[in-house]
Parts: structure tokens; C-alpha cells; sequence
């Protein structure tokens, strides 16, 4: 349970909904994994919940604009986060104005002004509207504010559904996202609640990005731009855990300022044929060399788990890589790299024009 060091919501107010990824013509669920993704496209996800918005008014002592459904996602990798809120419309909410008006308690609500106190005369709590005229009695103050609650709203649930959407641009995230929900207050008078005070946490959850198999993520940048050295491109590859998803812990730039970027930009550029089969040699060797440096700092264990032949992890791939390229497992060829990059080397070069071009096609 977590702890605020001011009035929170309540949990029977708030039903959670589940993340779902949006197109134009569809709304799917969000998985653990997202299949299909692209780095070069552009990502929309939407989160839903069910609020109790009367309920939750009245227990905060804020009004529904006062109150935000906040939805968060962040991407560790890029060291980007991303946000959408929303709030919900008005609704009919009862709050004590003051404490001790002439030895009773002074509420505004939507309906207009009441007045709760004991009546000495009738010997029991009483509900008095603005003219002084008895509502209801009740043997307890809470049974007369619950009787107030209902005289001023006919009921004490209102339920909106509310939608709160994130959307994440292309090029701006890679390997996983972790998704969060929660309600803040943005009170204007309150002196309980600062701005932006967390009243209730939602659940949680994390989501892995999966590329399609089709492309390869590639990012044209201007090499001069981001004052790299004029290469033709340069390969990225950075992961948390072997298990990791392979196609979102790498990337390939390809320098646009450069002559040959078109051979590798377009499949079908005459000439390229052999630029590619060098650029997917460099690809394997920075993936082993990457994963042998590693493992080597964290001891890890470079034979790849039993998981058939859909293995899309780090290890599962450089595993598969290995094996076509060297005709080795991925624990044999890292071997043979660190015993003899020569030989590793020349070994690649050799398969360079023959294997890999539907791997990075």
C-alpha cells in the first residue's frame, strides 16, 4: 500500500482499463511483446479507466478539473518519457465552507447551500437548507452527511469513462517501454494538496519492442550534424540482459552526407549489392564482439536457452548469426574472436558475399 502525506483517493473509486496500441483503423491490446514494429514509425497507445467522479471529488474536497488521470511512458534506453492526461467533466460535488458558522457546519453544493449541525431543539443531527428550513434529521453527523450527499445529488456515483492518449514519435524509442497510470490534483486553493500531488498509483506495465523481420532499423542521420566521422554508416547495439529483444537493441545509422548512402538506403540502387554484404559483416561482428564484451564484464553464460526456432533475443540471434556466418555457436565464435581476431576476421569476410542478405535485407 503506499503511503501520502495527504488526503488519496480511494481505490474502489478507480477501475483500471488495459493499454491498447491505435491506428486509424484499429485498436489491438497492448502485448508484452509488440510485434511488427518499426523505429521509423510512429507509435499511438491509449489507456482507459472507469472513475467514480462524484465520489472522488467529494473525498479529495476538489473539483473534477482539479483532478488529472495521468498516463506515463518512458523508454530507458533513448531517455525519453512521454505523457497524456486528461480530466474529467463536472460533476456535482459537496464541500464544507466553513467549520463554524454560528455553531454549524456551512456546505456549498451543486443544488446550493446547506447547513449540518446538532439540533438541540429535536435532539438529534440535522440537514437544514439555506433558509433554515429542517431537511432531515439523523441520529449521527455521518447519517446526515450521507443524507446530504444524496438530497444534493440524487446520488453519490457519477462514473466516467476516461481516455487519456500518448502519443510517441518515430525514431524516439528502442528496446522497451514501461507504462504507468496514475491521478494527480491540480488544486487551486487547496491547502492540503501541492500541484501535481499523486493521490492514487495505478498498476504497472512493461512492453518489449519487436521488429517486423522486413527491416532492418535503420536511421539516415547527417554524420556531419552529429559530427561523427564521414563513415557510410554506424551500428548501435546496447542491451540490459541476453534475453532482450535483439531488434530493439540495435540500430544502423547511415551518413547521408556520404556518396554511397543510396546503396543502402534503396535495395534496389545498382551497385550495392557488395556495400550490403559488408555492412551486414560489420553488423555481425559489432552483435558478437558487443555480447563477448558483455558477457566477459558480467560472467554471463552465452549458450542460449531452448526456445525453438523463434528465438528474437539478444543471445538467440547472435546465437543464429554465429551459426550462419562461422558455423559456430555464438559461445564458439566468441571464443574465436578473442583468441584470434585474425582468423575471425577472415572467416567473416569470406561468408560476407553468401549468407545474411534476408537477415538485412
Amino acid at each position: 500500500m503506499k503511503l501520502f502525506p495527504h488526503r488519496a483517493l480511494n481505490e474502489d473509486h478507480v477501475e483500471w482499463g488495459e493499454w491498447r496500441v491505435v491506428t486509424s483503423d484499429s485498436s489491438e491490446v497492448l502485448q508484452d511483446h509488440l510485434k511488427g514494429w518499426d523505429y521509423q514509425q510512429d507509435l499511438n497507445l491509449q489507456v482507459e479507466c472507469q472513475l467514480n467522479v462524484t465520489a472522488a471529488c467529494q473525498q479529495l474536497q476538489v473539483d473534477a478539473e482539479e483532478l488529472v488521470f495521468l498516463a506515463t511512458v518512458d523508454c530507458a534506453s533513448t531517455s525519453q518519457r512521454f505523457l497524456g492526461s486528461v480530466s474529467p467533466t463536472s460533476a456535482a460535488r459537496l464541500r464544507q465552507v466553513e467549520s463554524d458558522y454560528e455553531g454549524w457546519e456551512r456546505w456549498s453544493g451543486a443544488a446550493g447551500e446547506y447547513y449540518l449541525g446538532f439540533w438541540e431543539e429535536g435532539g438529534t443531527w440535522a440537514v437544514t437548507d439555506a433558509a433554515d428550513v429542517v431537511l432531515e434529521e439523523s441520529p449521527t453527523r455521518d447519517n446526515a452527511l450521507e443524507v446530504l450527499m444524496g438530497i444534493d445529488s440524487g446520488s453519490s456515483e457519477s462514473w466516467q469513462t476516461l481516455t487519456c492518449q500518448v502519443a510517441i514519435p518515430r525514431e524516439t524509442v528502442a528496446k522497451s517501454l514501461d507504462m504507468s497510470v496514475q491521478f494527480i490534483v491540480t488544486p487551486r486553493l487547496s491547502a492540503e494538496h501541492a500541484p501535481g500531488a499523486r493521490v492514487l498509483i495505478g498498476p504497472g506495465k512493461r512492453t518489449h519492442l519487436e521488429g517486423d523481420g522486413a527491416r532492418f532499423p535503420t536511421e539516415p542521420v547527417s554524420f556531419n550534424a552529429m559530427k561523427w566521422a564521414p563513415a557510410l554508416w554506424k551500428v548501435k547495439f546496447s542491451f540490459d540482459s541476453p534475453d532482450d529483444s535483439f531488434s530493439g537493441a540495435v540500430r544502423l545509422f547511415v551518413n547521408v552526407d556520404h556518396a554511397g548512402a543510396s546503396s543502402l538506403l534503396d535495395p534496389q540502387a545498382p551497385g550495392g549489392e557488395v556495400t550490403r554484404a559488408f555492412l551486414r559483416q560489420d553488423i555481425v561482428r559489432v552483435v558478437l564482439s558487443t555480447l563477448a564484451r558483455e558477457a566477459r564484464g558480467s560472467g554471463s553464460n552465452l549458450v542460449p536457452r531452448e526456445r525453438g526456432d523463434a528465438d528474437d533475443s539478444v543471445l538467440g540471434v547472435a546465437n543464429a548469426l554465429a551459426q550462419q556466418w562461422l558455423k559456430l555457436d555464438v559461445d564458439e565464435a566468441v571464443h574465436l574472436l578473442e583468441r584470434s581476431p585474425e582468423d575471425f576476421d577472415t572467416r567473416l569476410q569470406a561468408a560476407a558475399l553468401d549468407v545474411g542478405k534476408k537477415v538485412f535485407a
